[in-house]
């Protein structure tokens, strides 16, 4: 992960001094500063979290016994496997 810029504004994918819970408005913990955000984070603070949103859509058949694939392959298989559509879940919106 990067940082990145998103709506006009830099988005750090680590969490920063200013950092604020999205709950209940008090500052992250010093023991969490320059530690990676998570997938629900991320989305929080691009306003696309929802209530109950999922990380994956269902359950992601493996692949065949003895089959090797990339990290970019999984995602694509997890990410094919999206019955939904494009926000149904979280890896959907993401991606």
């Amino acid at each position: 992960m990067r940082n990145t810029v998103f709506n006009g504004m830099v988005q750090y994918m680590v969490f920063q001094p200013e950092d604020k819970d999205f709950e209940t408005g008090v500052p992250i913990p010093d023991n969490l500063l320059g530690c990676p955000k998570g997938l629900k984070r991320v989305l929080q603070e691009r306003g696309l979290w929802r209530v109950n949103l999922r990380k994956q859509y269902g359950r992601v058949k493996k692949p065949a016994p003895g089959v090797e694939e990339t990290e970019e392959e999984m995602l694509r298989r997890t990410l094919d496997q999206c019955a939904e559509g494009k926000n149904c879940c979280a890896l959907r919106i993401m991606a």
